[in-house]
């Protein structure tokens, strides 16, 4: 007799769903910004001569913009996926939830401007890095919201994971 079923596949853990969820919700995000913001520009009142040949096409230059968008939130999805990981696999273990991430993602917030801004600190000494702390603030700021967004999905998915599957009987 011939055993034709299917070997049972291994069920993904709640911190893994959770990863998951976040490093697509990031990735996302910009794609999806970036995306109305390209599609609801102005008509450009000038006109570009093109000396190697026709313009690309529209969708060709979306699918490039849109590869470059996901690039450059590939690394925060990564970083995402992993803190996320971590504090999920400590909600399932010892069923508190922790914040600590959304202050993570805050100092990822300002971390980032700051970083990208310090040739401007190096070049203008004290009032670059007033120009660049402020940049600092409002990165903490809008890091700490998408912290809490992500937070907020980690919470649900791991909640949701660990309730048993009912079956119609």
């Amino acid at each position: 007799m011939t055993d034709l079923t299917e070997p049972a596949r291994p069920h993904l853990r709640a911190e893994e769903l959770a990863a998951m969820a976040n490093a697509c919700l990031v990735l996302a995000s910009p794609s999806l910004l970036s995306m109305l913001a390209w599609w609801n520009r102005p008509e450009s009142a000038t006109v570009v001569a093109w000396v190697s040949g026709p313009p690309p096409d529209p969708m060709t230059q979306w699918l490039t913009h849109l590869a470059t968008i996901t690039m450059l939130a590939a690394p925060f999805a990564a970083v995402a996926a992993w803190r996320t990981h971590v504090h999920a696999r400590r909600l399932r273990v010892q069923q508190v939830a922790s914040w600590q991430g959304v202050g993570e993602a805050a100092a990822l917030g300002a971390l980032v401007p700051m970083v990208i801004l310090l040739p401007i600190v190096a070049m203008r000494g004290l009032a670059g890095l007033a120009y660049a702390s402020g940049y600092g603030a409002l990165g903490a700021i809008v890091g700490a919201m998408f912290g809490l967004v992500l937070a907020g999905v980690a919470i649900v998915v791991v909640r949701m994971a660990r309730r048993p599957l009912r079956t119609a009987s």
